[in-house]
């Protein structure tokens, strides 16, 4: 019973989601903004039955209930408590799910912002909303946690030994926490941009969630080294595995996007970077968790395999991409900065900082995705081909 309410929940938030997604332009035609408190109350509505949603499964991971297939998998009779509850999030379908909760959290959270003007409030909840209905369809589509076992088992596969440590209970969490946040900076940056004139104040809002967000991620990413430094030490596997780089690469342009909106909101310099930066650092985000379970690259954090869900993520990233830069473009002629005045002043050291990030972000992206890109475009086998005839004339 727990767990169908528990998914039941989770199906209002994605149906909620959707239908206050699709009406708030649906007020902009019609000219009515009955749909600023929709927003508000959806935003705080979902939050509530995401986290329900959540306990409920970590419910049935403390109850041993295997006739689900997600706990059988991931659990077992003898795993100590507190595993079992970090086994909530310690798979695909439990880590998406904790995924959700936390796009609603943050959204709850912009919904209680008092000093921000009613029209930026409205649109950047409206990205918020568009956010969680993609993810929370994703989940119960492809990554159901509630999702029947076809034989009713009496015992569990048991956690994977090597995630049995209490890293498991703080690092996904805390890199979520982090990845997501981003989502609110996103949202921001579009809002911002749908004003009828470009709205500043989004800054003020952005630089506090930007930090808030970029310290859980760095307590991640530190958090997730010293787990695999006394795992496998500093030259095993997971230290230098893909998708440690992948959770890298937000965090880097997350740090130039702290620096940039510094230097926005102070010098009214570097407008345009600092939006396209909101919307490059969700998007890492996004391609970090493609990543994970997609298994385009060999990883011991893929939590799946499944080419259906990679494709799924692949959509939602470029959808976001597309529409964001494609606003960003349109509106972009209207954004007003301020030139750098000399090569000695803060503001230029902070613009050479921000470009060293990018710089940074753009090799570990190429390390990252290079084996890939190469495999693809099967530049292996033109290697061997042109290794061969140069052999052959050589002789």
């Amino acid at each position: 019973m727990i767990g169908e309410l528990a998914l039941f929940a989770l199906v209002i938030v994605a149906v909620m989601n959707t239908l206050v997604f699709i009406a708030h332009p649906v007020s902009w035609v019609t000219k009515k903004q009955h749909t600023f408190v929709t927003l508000t109350w959806s935003a705080r509505l979902g939050a509530i039955l995401s986290v329900l949603s959540l306990l409920g499964l970590g419910w049935l991971f403390l109850q041993d209930q295997f006739q689900y297939l997600y706990i059988s998998t991931h659990s077992n009779s003898a795993l100590p408590t507190f595993f079992k509850f970090a086994a909530v999030w310690g798979g695909h379908q439990g880590s998406m799910l904790f995924w959700v909760m936390t796009l609603c959290l943050w959204a709850a959270v912009i919904s209680f912002a008092r000093t921000m003007r009613a029209r930026l409030k409205a649109d950047t909840l409206w990205v918020m909303h568009g956010l969680i209905a993609a993810f929370a369809w994703f989940t119960i589509l492809t990554s159901n946690p509630f999702e029947f076992n076809e034989q009713w088992l009496t015992q569990g596969r048991d956690l994977n030994p090597m995630l049995q440590d209490v890293g498991l209970i703080f690092h996904p969490p805390l890199l979520y926490l982090g990845y997501i946040g981003y989502s609110v900076v996103l949202a921001l940056a579009c809002g911002a941009l749908m004003q009828p004139e470009f709205e500043q104040r989004w800054l003020y809002f952005a630089q506090k969630v930007s930090l808030v967000a970029w310290a859980f991620l760095t307590a991640g990413i530190a958090l997730g080294s010293w787990w695999a430094y006394y795992e496998l030490g500093w030259g095993g596997w997971w230290f230098w595995d893909p998708v440690e780089n992948a959770s890298l690469l937000p965090w880097l342009t997350g740090t130039a996007l702290l620096h940039s909106l510094m230097a926005s909101r102070r010098y009214q310099m570097m407008q345009f970077l600092s939006l396209a930066l909101a919307i490059i650092t969700f998007s890492l985000s996004i391609l970090g968790t493609f990543i994970v379970r997609s298994g385009v690259l060999t990883s011991v954090h893929a939590f799946a395999v499944d080419p259906g869900k990679g494709i799924a993520l692949l959509a939602i990233l470029a959808i976001v991409l597309v529409v964001a830069l494609g606003l960003l473009i349109v509106k972009g002629e209207d954004l007003k900065s301020q030139p750098i005045q000399a090569v000695t002043s803060r503001s230029y050291a902070v613009f050479i900082g921000v470009g060293l990030l990018i710089i940074a972000t753009f090799t570990v992206f190429l390390g990252t995705f290079y084996p890939m890109i190469y495999e693809l475009l099967g530049w292996g086998g033109f290697r061997l081909v042109r290794h061969t005839l140069m052999r052959y004339l050589c002789l």
